[in-house]
């Protein structure tokens, strides 16, 4: 029996309801989970917007490519998983351990994503804060170039001279 008559017979038992209610309930759930589809559309949406800033694409093909990458990333994802699913052999448990394995292991990679990217604008905000103190306090600049300071002594090689 293919996947269309295991949704018919779902649909006229007497568990129809209670399907319903688990897949209304899957629905819900795979809005909280981050999938990798939502570190890929994250990864494409900051190009997208850089391409905006620099006068790559106009108004027009950013919000266009932004709604397609927005609702078609997740999307592909969840066809995927429905595609594995349906693909394996076995009983109702077997394919659902293999559900739980790809959602699961989708959501971790999903998550480490995220706090990389978020790791990443830390780091840029502490570098910019570190600068613009320097900028303000430029008579450190040579105290901090002492080696006793060799940590910050590279970060200052790296970035013009603040001197007056």
């Amino acid at each position: 029996m293919g996947f269309a008559g295991e949704i018919k017979d779902v649909s006229q038992s007497k568990y129809a309801t209670a399907a319903l209610y688990a897949f209304l309930g899957g629905l819900v759930i795979s809005d909280m989970l981050p999938t990798p589809a939502d570190a890929v559309f994250f990864n494409y949406s900051k190009k997208l917007r850089d391409d905006f800033y620099n006068k790559k694409i106009t108004p027009s093909q950013y919000w266009r490519r932004e709604a397609i990458g927005y609702y078609g990333f997740n999307v592909a994802w969840w066809l995927l998983v429905a595609g594995v699913i349906i693909a394996t052999k076995g009983t109702a448990q077997t394919k659902l351990k293999v559900a739980s394995a790809i959602i699961g292991g989708g959501a971790v990679i999903a998550i480490i994503h995220k706090n990389i990217r978020k790791d990443e604008k830390q780091q840029e905000l502490e570098g910019q804060q570190k600068l613009e103190l320097l900028k303000q306090h430029p008579e450190i600049v040579e105290i901090l170039s002492r080696p006793e300071f060799k940590d910050i002594s590279q970060m200052l090689k790296s970035k013009p001279k603040l001197n007056k």
